[in-house]
């Protein structure tokens, strides 16, 4: 059985479990511990699957930079901090 016709399951949650870790350690903000870092991860990652293109690179690249994303944005609009300088 396959989660989505280009990736198996097995290889979905490898790369999610993966990732999840770096990005837990990385993007500690407000009340969110590293398990509901973890946990939104997770779910960024299965709401990405249906844009995820293999042509255009591999699962992990774009699970990592979807998921990275979506937590600056959640920090953003938390805290008000942004990781961007601010434009002229």
């Amino acid at each position: 059985m396959s989660f989505y016709p280009m990736v198996s399951e097995d290889e979905f949650l490898a790369a999610v479990e993966h990732i999840s870790g770096v990005l837990a350690a990385k993007h500690r903000f407000g009340a969110h511990d590293p398990e509901d870092i973890k946990q939104m991860v997770a779910l960024y990652s299965l709401e990405a699957m249906p844009k995820f293109d293999p042509v255009k690179g591999n699962l992990p690249g774009y699970l990592f930079r979807h998921s990275s994303n979506r937590l600056l944005n959640l920090r953003r609009d938390e805290l008000g901090v942004r990781s961007d300088p601010p434009c002229r």
